[in-house]
Order: structure tokens, then sequence, then C-alpha cells
């Protein structure tokens, strides 16, 4: 049976490429895909390929679809449509109120970021597995099925060089780290037989500052297609980015962009289990021979990286999910 499915997300693109595979899952399955999300995000959510629909105030503060005119607006388009399954990211709740209006089963898709579990949702899908969720969501744990986090960023080129061999143990550095963390970085860097990949901003790399031998610059790179040819990776706490590098096995180093940016849970989780390093932009930061020759970390990453993927991918979630829908 083909079904309608409303997808649901708030602005972000991060929380957008979340639910692509969702989204993908279920087109390759035959069923009629649509993703509701304000107008100001549509192109954003027709660069996937997917039919955009606008839903609640042009513009509106924060990236939360929460607002009783985007209720309004899912719950008006639903009437229409009248899809049978409305999927929505966690920070969508709106379209949970949409689905109970026009008696579809409501599903929450959870990225790698912390919700409290919500009334409106059937099923609750989370993509962190058990040893990364909450620990005082215990009691909550059993309302939630696991599901395998696929890496997405959007669309990208793959540049030449990025198809020759890795000769050197590749460690990739990107986000807003500050000029004093990419200094002790590269400080730490000398002497290592290690390639940094560094997508940084100019302004972040302190002036007169010396690159480390097999130092790449670079003002772009394909990140999902890049991590796979890396060791380890340092970065400034993208929930997003976290994800796909603990999917890999990688170990991290977790600097915030900032004095005032905070590092998300799933990080600080990470690094409970040896996994990462976290650190604050106003502290001391570890050095890269503790990522790249101090073996605990690879191996605490390769162990989550395990767990991870023995979840099931979203779209073995997606023929047990319709099949009681369909019925």
């Amino acid at each position: 049976m083909r079904l309608r499915v409303l997808l649901a997300t708030p602005s972000s693109s991060d929380r957008l490429h979340t639910l692509m595979p969702w989204a993908w899952a279920l087109r390759t399955a035959g069923h009629e895909t649509q993703i509701a999300g304000r107008p100001d995000f549509v192109e954003a959510v027709t660069a996937t390929g997917f039919v955009a629909v606008p839903v609640g105030p042009q513009a509106a503060d924060g990236a939360r679809l929460d607002l009783p005119e985007d209720v309004e607006g899912i719950a008006d388009h639903a009437s229409r449509w009248r899809p049978e399954l409305v999927l929505w990211d966690g920070a969508a709740p709106a379209a949970a109120e949409a689905a109970a209006r026009c008696g579809a089963t409501s599903v929450a898709a959870l990225g790698p970021y912390d919700h409290p579990a919500h009334p409106g949702a059937h099923v609750t899908y989370d993509c962190l597995p058990p040893s990364l969720r909450a620990p005082d969501r215990t009691a909550q744990d059993g309302e939630r099925t696991g599901v395998r986090y696929v890496p997405y960023d959007g669309p990208g080129e793959l540049p030449s060089w990025l198809g020759r061999k890795v000769r050197l143990p590749r460690v990739l550095v990107l986000g807003e780290l500050t000029p004093q963390t990419v200094a002790g970085l590269f400080s730490s860097a000398a002497g290592l037989k290690i390639e940094l990949l560094c997508r940084l901003r100019q302004d972040r790399i302190p002036a007169g500052v010396r690159l480390p031998s097999h130092t790449r610059l670079l003002d772009s790179v394909p990140v999902m297609a890049t991590l796979p040819t890396c060791t380890a990776v340092v970065h400034d706490g993208s929930a997003a980015l976290t994800m796909a590098a603990a999917t890999l096995g990688l170990p991290q180093l977790v600097v915030g962009g900032g004095p005032h940016s905070t590092v998300p849970a799933v990080a600080h989780r990470l690094a409970a289990h040896g996994a990462a390093l976290v650190a604050a932009p106003d502290g001391p930061v570890p050095g890269l021979p503790s990522l790249v020759e101090d073996p605990e970390p690879g191996e605490r990453a390769r162990l989550l990286a395990k767990e991870i993927n023995g979840l099931p991918t979203p779209r073995e979630a997606v023929a047990r999910l319709v099949e009681p829908t369909a019925r």
C-alpha cells in the first residue's frame, strides 16, 4: 500500500539533514513524501529534491516549529492532502498536534539532541544509542526505538585530491575555533607524522603562526565524504558532526567555538566513554598527540561505532513502521 507521509522540520539545516535518510527511505519504498517547513526555509527543503510545504509565519525567532500558526498551517495542509503518517523532528512538535487533528499516525524522529518524551508521538525513534542518551531518561528509554544515525550534510563537489591514496594519518580540523585554539593545535602538531586538513576562516588563523608540515588549508570540503578518510577530527561541537564521526569510530577533540558557545551533551557523553576529548574555548586544549598517538580514544570510539551501527537503518525502520499504519 502506498502511503502519504508528511515530514516536518524546523528551520535548521542540521535537523533537515537528519530527516533526509527517513525521506529517502520512504520515497524509495514507494511512499509519497512531502516536507513541511517555514516559508523562509523552503529553498533549503527543495534543494534536497523533495516537495516543500510552506507553513507558519514567514519568519520567526528561533529554529523550533512550535507556534500556534505552525500547527494551523500543518493541520490545514493535512486536512486537504490527508497524510496517513506525520514524521517530525524533535524541535517540530507542532506537527504532532496537527497529526492528532487529522487522525494520522504521529512519529517523532529525534536527531542527536536531547528531547523530552512527547505525548503526541505514537512512536519515537532516537538516533542516539542507549549508552549516549541522557542518564536521567532511563525510565523513558522503553518509549524510544533505536535507529541508526546516517550522516548527511547536503550536496558537495568531490575535489580531485580526495580520491588520492592517504599516505599519512589524516586529521580534519573545522568549525568556529578560536585563534588561540588553532595556534595551540598547530603548535602541538609539530613533529607529528600526520596530514592536517583545515577548513577554517582566515581570521581564525593567527597572523605569523607557523603551519605544520603536511597542512592543507581549504575554503570548503565535503565533510561526510572526507571523514571516512580520516583518523581523527577536531571541531567546535556540532551535534551532527559529533555523531557523524562517532558512526565511523573516529576519536574527536571538541572545543567550543567561543566564550559563549556550548558543546552539545552528546560530545560530553562521548568523552565520558573515553571516545572524545572535550575542552572549553577559554581553557587548556589537549594537544593533538593525545588524540592521534594514544590508542585508547580510538578503541573506545570504535566500540561506540559498533553499537551505533548495530541499530536498524531508517530503511528497516520504515518497513516496520508503515505496515501497521497501512493496515
